[in-house]
């Protein structure tokens, strides 16, 4: 219909102008009572209008026109008042539906119509109209306090990549409509409750001047008078205040809706079904009221077994919303189970009730950390798997790669982990534990000694960090696993599009797609980032065609990657804080093997023990300095001497003297020497 009024040259906004012209038009002009009859049935339909749009809104932004509609709802009731009045005042009749209202609505008793309008108006005024107000001030001066911190989120999610810069324009655009909408609201409410003050003044010069007229002019007897004037002014009031009523309602409802989104009724009975108890509840008091003397049995019965079915209907609901929720997730465990590269956790059925009630936030918070881990390391992890598993014991949980355990973990969702490392409180106010990540004993505690423990001093950790702690930190430590074929052929046709010559010089030219993807895995091992994959395919291309080992070709790509790697282990002043090896040690580890980066350290029981003890020492002094614990080696032993340190001190990183650029400053922490040394 739009569309046809535009082809012959009408458009909406045209209709618009002239609609609010001859709602001015109405303050000067007279109109005739029929006339007048048609624009009140137009207001009480826009009124209506104006409601039903208030329900069927998703989000109240979706009415975002809203104040200024307000504006020209109370500016056409003004309107109807004023042409109103001057058909009352002139003819002593308003037209139909105002006569209609005064002798059918109120008996023809203006007393009663007097009543029925003041209450009308004390209920907009005092009740919907002053609420809506107050929370539309409240949420005005909230939404523009809130507005710095989403702001900081949004370019928080952007700076991560959880979205793009179309996006954040979106989401900011949003705040902005969102402020300015609130704001709005914030004086249109005040439309709304100027209307309500300006129809009793409004009633009380109607009843007055009709009742002057009345008597002076027309020489009706005053009692008369009062009767055909009031009764119209009354009906008058009646019809024009029913409408601002509804509308004050919708004002209501829209604002209060400002956390909410979605359909108002949908949400409403969605809310009520959830808890099904609550209506059988009511059903027992209501039919137990039955029995009270004097009130009526019938009556009360029938509206309790109405709330009975409701409850019975409901709690069906709420049972088959249950089984259709199990069997998806019965589906989708048996879709994916299979795939292999899947991280999972699994569940013991005693504690899977309580995991699936926090399953969205323990995905938010995987999804946070996959996002962060993906732009660190350009490593892509798969998605996380929650299920449910009877073979577990009870409260165990255990983490999982292609099917296979790597690690497990006791939960108790409803208490509290308190770190205890010292062992400093009283094993009986908990459950002992071992904190999962990191080993540290801990106390599983019920919530309320845990407030108390906390304030002590001690760290308190909710159940889902700690199970979310255990995963992440199982996934660093494991990120090697997650180099599989499928990420690495991706990987490599990505480079391909980028510089097709250069990877063709190396696959299949000279090294095979599974070696590419055991290179890549030992550098995923010592957290190197993949993100400058051309540069590993230059030095591949390069060394390759003489050398097919990949532990030394991995060797030469660290080399290339120096600038990298050293650039996450600096201090706050750029230098470099290392731990380097006695001389004696290191040609001791330097002979103990023909080639030690293929075929391993050799070194006595005597020695490794001494070894790892210093790099611990040194490890604790280098935390305690705020610095990252680096030893720094002869090329030749440094991925052997990594890979005998990595499993008792992973948290030292063993660089080479070639992995060092030139312009890097050097501080030493300390030498770890040889055993017969430390004796000497």
């Amino acid at each position: 219909m739009i569309d046809k009024l535009r082809d012959y040259g009408l458009r909406g906004d045209v209709f618009f102008a002239v609609g609010v012209i001859a709602i001015l038009m109405l303050l000067f002009v007279p109109i005739p009572a029929t006339v007048l009859d048609v624009l009140i049935i137009l207001n009480i339909s826009f009124a209506l209008l104006i409601l039903l749009l208030t329900f069927y809104s998703e989000r109240p932004l979706d009415f975002s026109t809203l104040p200024s509609v307000l504006l020209l709802a109370t500016l056409f009731r003004l309107g109807l008042n004023i042409a109103s009045t001057r058909l009352i005042l002139t003819d002593g009749n308003a037209g139909k539906v105002i006569s209609a209202v005064g002798s059918y609505v109120v008996a023809g008793n203006y007393v009663i119509g007097l009543v029925i309008f003041f209450i009308l108006v004390v209920v907009q005024f005092l009740v919907v109209t002053n609420g809506a107000q107050r929370v539309a001030e409240v949420t005005a001066r909230f939404t523009l306090d809130s507005m710095p911190g989403k702001q900081m989120s949004i370019d928080a999610d952007l700076n991560m990549g959880i979205i793009d810069e179309k996006q954040a324009q979106e989401r900011r655009a949003y705040i902005e409509k969102e402020a300015n909408f609130y704001g709005a609201m914030d004086g249109a409410t005040k439309f709304v409750k100027g209307d309500a003050i300006a129809s009793i003044i409004i009633i009380l010069i109607n009843i007055i001047g009709g009742l002057a007229i009345g008597v002076a002019q027309a020489g009706l007897p005053w009692q008369q008078a009062l009767h055909i004037y009031t009764l119209q002014t009354v009906g008058d009031g009646i019809v024009t205040q029913i409408p601002s009523l509804i509308i004050a309602v919708g004002t209501g409802i829209i604002i209060t809706r400002a956390a909410t989104q979605g359909n108002l009724a949908d949400q409403l009975f969605g809310q009520i079904v959830t808890h099904p108890f609550t209506l059988t509840l009511v059903a027992v008091v209501i039919s137990s009221a039955a029995f009270l003397p004097g009130l009526p049995s019938l009556t009360l019965i029938l509206v309790g077994i109405t709330f009975a079915l409701f409850g019975y209907f409901a709690h069906k609901k709420k049972q088959l919303k249950l089984i259709e929720k199990t069997f998806r997730e019965f589906e989708n465990t048996k879709k994916t189970s299979t795939q292999e590269s899947l991280l999972q956790v699994a569940f013991s059925s005693q504690i899977w009730p309580q995991i699936l009630a926090e399953e969205t936030e323990i995905q938010r918070q995987f999804s946070r950390f996959k996002s962060e881990f993906e732009s660190k390391y350009g490593l892509f992890l798969p998605e996380l798997l929650l299920k449910a598993e009877s073979v577990l014991k009870a409260d165990e949980y255990s983490i999982r790669l292609s099917n296979i355990e790597f690690a497990s973990g006791v939960l108790h969702p409803d208490k509290m982990m308190v770190i205890d490392p010292q062992n400093k409180l009283d094993k009986k106010m908990g459950l002992a534990a071992v904190e999962p990540a990191y080993g540290l004993n801990a106390l599983w505690v019920d919530a309320d000694k845990a407030k108390d423990i906390k304030q002590g001093g001690m760290t308190v950790v909710e159940p889902i960090s700690v199970l979310m702690t255990h995963i992440t930190e199982f996934v660093k430590s494991h990120s090697a696993e997650f180099v599989t074929r499928q990420f690495v052929d991706q990987l490599v046709a990505e480079q391909r599009e980028i510089n097709e010559v250069l990877v063709s010089e190396v696959i299949p030219t000279q090294l095979a797609i599974a070696d590419v993807q055991q290179i890549f895995t030992h550098l995923v091992q010592e957290k190197v980032c993949l993100h400058n994959a051309n540069h590993i395919f230059e030095v591949l291309a390069d060394k390759a065609r003489h050398e097919k080992d990949v532990q030394l070709l991995t060797e030469f790509v660290r080399q290339r990657l120096r600038n990298q790697l050293t650039s996450l282990l600096l201090d706050n002043d750029r230098t470099l804080n290392i731990i380097s090896i006695a001389p004696l040690l290191e040609r001791a580890l330097l002979n103990g093997a023909a080639n030690v980066i293929t075929k391993g350290l050799q070194i006595s029981p005597t020695d490794l023990d001494s070894l790892v003890k210093q790099a611990v020492l040194f490890v604790e002094k280098a935390i305690s300095l705020g610095a990252e614990p680096v030893l720094l080696v002869n090329p030749t032993i440094r991925r052997p001497l990594w890979q005998l340190l990595n499993r008792t001190v992973p948290l030292l990183h063993v660089i080479s003297v070639n992995e060092v650029p030139h312009h890097i400053k050097l501080n030493s922490l300390g030498v770890i020497q040889a055993y017969n040394q430390q004796v000497a």
